[in-house]
């Protein structure tokens, strides 16, 4: 299964499942996954927020309401989202 949903195909064009899988096994088990751009969760043992392109997001009103990196930072903490890059 890992090699099927690994593999990049027209059908599949954004095999995420190997970052999935670092998730489930590095992040801590209270940490949520924010998804942009993306709606496939399936495979994620943690809890997320999935925003397709065309969805409604919190993330562009919490965008807007904040005067401040620092304040759109302390409201993905509040809402428990981990931010790592």
């Amino acid at each position: 299964m890992k090699a099927y949903l690994s593999t990049q195909r027209p059908s599949f064009p954004c095999a995420y499942y190997q970052t999935l899988e670092y998730a489930n096994t590095k992040l801590e088990k209270n940490a949520r996954i924010l998804f942009l751009g993306e709606t496939r969760g399936l495979y994620s043992e943690r809890r997320f927020l999935a925003q397709g392109c065309g969805d409604f997001s919190p993330v562009v009103e919490w965008t807007k309401k904040s005067n401040s990196a620092s304040e759109l930072y302390s409201r993905f903490k509040e809402e428990g989202l981990l931010i790592f890059y």
